[in-house]
């Protein structure tokens, strides 16, 4: 199935591309091959169609894959989820914090300080899940 969505890639939309690095880490099975082949796709691509959720939903699953491997998306992401910091719901934050700290993308200060901001606007929405 793996190769068969690697071989596809050029006809997956954004979400497509999400919603497939979502399920392959999931379930526990990060092909690696597709994972790049998904990173460079998203990458390439403008985010500003994908929503604040699956913004944290990728970065998610590309930490949960063995993300670190993938600088370009993270770029993308970081980016991404900077400038849409107040769209997110708090577990979207934490999951963006978990995400970048799991993956070593920890320098980028503008968006931890955003990510901050975002969650200190939202305490009492957290939780002690």
């Amino acid at each position: 199935l793996a190769r068969a969505a690697e071989a596809r890639i050029g006809q997956f939309n954004a979400q497509d591309l999400v919603n497939t690095a979502w399920a392959y880490a999931k379930l526990g099975h990060p092909d690696p091959d597709l994972f790049r082949a998904i990173a460079r796709s998203l990458a390439a691509q403008r985010l500003d169609g994908v929503s604040a959720p699956h913004i944290a939903k990728t970065a998610w699953a590309f930490a949960k894959a063995g993300g670190g491997a993938h600088p370009p998306l993270f770029a993308a992401l970081a980016k991404s989820a900077t400038e849409r910091a107040a769209d997110f719901v708090a577990a979207d934050l934490a999951n963006l914090a978990w995400a970048f700290a799991n993956a070593g993308h920890v320098e980028d200060a503008p968006l931890f300080a955003a990510l901050a901001r975002a969650a200190e606007a939202r305490l009492s929405d957290f939780t002690a899940e």
